[in-house]
């Protein structure tokens, strides 16, 4: 009988131990379970906070704030580089300047203009070729023609061929 109490003692104890060591996981999870919740719902507000944002944008329209181009117009391109290695540096391209006309070259105030229009270049005309639809069954024809051409080769009178 004593050893009967001792098996039931040592079963006793490795449950207590397992049921504390469960007890423990338990409450690990539910803590983990709260920090999720906690993170749940902070995300939850932060959607709810940019709805609103969206939402108070009038539709249609843009938002009053842009972001300026850094760059400066006109000096996007650094330099090139081709396949062979050699680089082109992006020089400004100078500046069209036209050139004042000389007082000779002017009319008079009093004098008539007369500008000339070009005369519009004459269209040249397009030849339309007449559309020939295509046989629906070639073959037929040329059958067609090579039995007229065997008809011609057996016609011919030629002693060798004769029986």
């Amino acid at each position: 009988m004593t050893e009967l109490k001792n098996i039931l003692a040592s079963f006793m104890t490795t449950t207590q131990a397992t049921v504390m060591r469960l007890d423990q996981s338990i409450a690990s999870l539910e803590a983990g379970q709260r920090n999720q919740g906690a993170i749940l719902q902070d995300l939850q507000h932060q959607m709810d906070s940019m709805a609103r944002q969206i939402n108070t944008r009038a539709l249609g329209t843009l938002p009053a704030t842009t972001i300026p181009n850094p760059r400066e117009p006109h000096q996007q391109l650094d330099a090139i580089f081709t396949r062979s290695g050699k680089t082109i540096s992006a020089d400004p391209v100078p500046a069209r300047q036209e050139e004042p006309l000389p007082a000779s070259a002017l009319p008079a105030d009093d004098a008539e203009v007369r500008v000339e229009k070009e005369a519009p270049a004459p269209k040249p005309q397009l030849v339309v070729k007449e559309h020939v639809p295509q046989l629906p069954f070639p073959t037929r024809l040329h059958k067609d023609k090579l039995e007229t051409e065997f008809a011609k080769f057996m016609a011919m009178e030629n002693p060798r061929f004769v029986c």
